[in-house]
């Protein structure tokens, strides 16, 4: 095990299957392009945190006798899960448990807290609904107990119960959506975010049920986080989500403390807002992150936290809607949250001249309100769609620390951790930006691969971390883009 991490490794199956194993029985992430990868995760829990011992001659872990799992239990997650009931015992059953259903024990974790905040005798007083994860009185019955029965019970032998319930689900719950959908509305496990739930005054049933689509949504109408009259699945799971990212993030390096005040880790500040907003849908109306750079060294840890948390491929901000694509809108939030904001509206040189966007940057809005720059005749400012943005960065970006590089150096600044974008123009269109992330695995510049981005844009296009020629196999493409980078 002394070779480089940052070299490519050529693994035998047999020690791929071992990674593999080892990921998976630890609850370490284990999905996507992190799958049979050590990365700076997996390496530390190996060496920095006691484990569940493997016993010789089988082809399971267990733990041996006496042998104490504190560290491993807590460290199994990504999360840093709190509470009254959120004791060692408890989350190693939920990591048991996690482990049967074959789900992320995060995202068991995130549906228990948005529904019962960890506490086995929550009650809702219209449905009596009851529990961890609100069984109702027919499906408590079903498992054998009564919600009665459920309420008296602790957290971990409730835990039992909310099993039996799940493992109907085992093997379709792909990620968080499908964990919450699974108590939501379990028609929807395994279905597309975009799956619809809810429609406004709909008398349409669900196939083989009786319930229809308006009573979903005239029950649970403040899911609709855009306000069209529809719930889709994506937007349901939105509010858990949040309630998962109050938890302070673990098993990362340079992240903040969750105690909603600066964080010092290393040379590193970075604070965190308790009154964050990243899915606000009024793309025009700046985002509140979680998280924002302050100062300090700048690192791929503290990057990949400032991007993540926008959650571009599912945040319903950065959805395509009504003719119109957000590439520029995700560019500019993590912008914000790196400290360096690329500006929404210039002014021009020309009175009128609405494509000459090479003037001074002016902020986010005009005046009291928001200004699209199609309705102002002879308007002296535009706003920035990306075509404008890579205009205004070759004319004037220099001039507010945006310099011009090559696309190695690129992904080499973003390895490093500063703010660094691609950007197009496309005449006849509106363009292209890209934030370019640090690489999974911290390699350097692949000239076959090119950068590696996290973008928003088209639905098909909207990705948190892809190579770029991997995505659009097209060298000619690629060769258009320039890029740009930050202190």
């Amino acid at each position: 095990m002394g070779t480089d991490l940052k070299s490519p490794v050529n693994l035998t199956q047999k020690t791929l299957e071992a990674v593999n194993r080892y990921k998976e029985d630890y609850g370490l992430w284990n999905h996507d392009e992190y799958e049979g990868k050590v990365g700076e995760t997996t390496w530390n829990h190996l060496f920095k945190n006691q484990k569940v011992p493997y016993i010789k001659g089988t082809n399971e872990f267990y733990p041996a006798e006496n042998s104490t799992q504190n560290n491993s239990v807590s460290n199994s997650f990504k999360y840093n899960w709190t509470g009254k009931c959120v004791t060692e015992e408890f989350k190693e059953k939920v990591l048991e448990i996690s482990k049967k259903l074959k789900i992320n024990p995060d995202d068991l974790m995130a549906v228990i807290a948005f529904e019962s905040n960890f506490d086995p005798s929550a009650r809702n007083p219209v449905s009596d609904a009851t529990g961890l994860i609100q069984f109702i009185p027919s499906t408590a019955e079903r498992l054998g107990t009564t919600v009665e029965e459920l309420k008296n019970m602790s957290a971990i032998q409730q835990l039992d119960y909310v099993y039996e319930y799940l493992k109907t689900y085992s093997g379709r719950m792909n990620d968080i959506y499908d964990v919450y959908m699974a108590v939501f509305l379990p028609i929807a496990v395994g279905k597309d975010n975009n799956y619809v739930l809810g429609v406004k005054g709909s008398e349409e049933c669900f196939p083989g049920t009786d319930l229809t689509k308006g009573k979903v949504y005239k029950n649970n109408s403040g899911l609709d986080i855009n306000k069209d009259g529809i719930i889709t699945k994506e937007e349901a799971v939105q509010r858990v989500i949040a309630k998962r990212n109050q938890y302070e993030i673990i098993n990362s390096v340079n992240e903040p403390t969750g105690n909603g005040n600066d964080s010092r880790t290393g040379d590193t500040k970075i604070k965190e807002n308790s009154n964050y907003n990243v899915t606000n849908t009024v793309a025009y109306q700046a985002v509140v992150p979680k998280y924002v750079y302050e100062s300090g060294e700048r690192t791929p840890e503290a990057y990949n936290l400032l991007i993540d948390q926008f959650m571009v491929e599912t945040n319903p901000r950065y959805k395509p809607r009504n003719g119109a694509t957000f590439c520029n809108i995700y560019a500019w939030d993590v912008s914000v949250a790196m400290g360096v904001e690329l500006p929404r509206f210039v002014e021009i040189n020309e009175i009128g001249n609405l494509e000459d966007a090479t003037g001074k940057a002016i902020g986010r809005n005009l005046g009291s309100g928001y200004i699209l720059y199609q309705d102002v005749a002879n308007a002296n400012a535009t706003e920035l769609d990306a075509n404008r943005l890579a205009t205004w960065l070759d004319a004037q970006g220099a001039n507010y620390g945006w310099r011009e590089i090559s696309a190695e150096e690129a992904q080499r600044r973003a390895n490093q951790g500063y703010m660094t974008i691609s950007v197009v123009k496309e005449p006849g269109g509106i363009g292209h930006v890209q934030v370019v992330r640090p690489t999974p695995d911290g390699s350097d510049y692949d000239p076959s691969k090119g950068v590696y981005i996290s973008q928003a844009g088209g639905s098909s296009a909207i990705k948190n971390g892809v190579y770029f020629l991997e995505h659009y196999k097209s060298e000619s493409y690629y060769n258009r883009y320039k890029f740009y980078t930050h202190d």
